[in-house]
């Protein structure tokens, strides 16, 4: 009886991590936002042959000319592997802006020591700031304008156009990381028409009365 009981908690268990919802990063992403783009950077990448391209020509020899010699290597590997910033391009990128005009870019995460990383590494040539944890979320900022906070699920990238900037994305950013369900994008049925059973590269959703 105790071997059965451990086999139905098993399945029960796979069951359970099998139809868990795999979109916790969108989730940051507010039911009332003005705009929300989704964008499979993977397939487009792949399509565009991005390594192989004039484009990625020109940024290696930018990078090579620019960034000190230490840090060139893994700085190249990012444009080369994108996964090795612990981030999931696998899954679509969404790009949203919240009605108080924040900029928002969210990114599912696979790696958040990887992320670290990365970050730290870019400190390191002056274009991300410290990494600080408060609260069950690492924050710092990157290229001055974005600040960025992310866990272990979650990469989000936010630039206020209002003034006040940093601190109205960093307020920003505490509310979408707590935001109640009722007020998720994902919940809601213009996320189901626009974008759950879409396979387009580029998708959109605009609320014109808030443009």
């Amino acid at each position: 009886m105790r071997k059965y009981l451990h086999c139905v908690i098993w399945v029960l268990s796979l069951f359970v991590l099998l139809s868990c919802d795999n979109s916790n990063y969108k989730k940051i992403i507010p039911v009332d936002a003005t705009f929300v783009a989704s964008i499979n950077l993977d397939e487009i990448a792949d399509k565009s042959d991005f390594t192989n391209s004039s484009i990625f020509s020109l940024i290696k020899r930018d990078v090579e000319s620019i960034i000190p010699s230490e840090s060139k290597d893994d700085i190249l590997s990012y444009f080369e592997s994108p996964e090795k910033l612990g981030l999931d391009f696998s899954d679509n990128v969404y790009v949203f802006m919240t009605p108080n005009r924040c900029l928002g870019i969210t990114i599912k995460v696979h790696d958040s020591n990887a992320v670290e990383h990365f970050l730290s590494l870019f400190g390191d040539l002056g274009l991300a700031g410290n990494i600080i944890e408060r609260e069950g979320l690492m924050w710092s900022t990157l290229i001055e304008d974005f600040d960025v906070v992310y866990n272990d699920e979650t990469f989000l990238m936010l630039c206020s156009l209002n003034e006040g900037g940093s601190a109205i994305s960093k307020q920003t950013a505490n509310y979408l990381f707590s935001i109640d369900e009722d007020k998720m994008f994902v919940n809601s049925e213009d996320y189901k028409v626009h974008f759950l059973e879409l396979s387009d590269d580029i998708a959109l959703s605009a609320n014109l009365e808030l443009i």
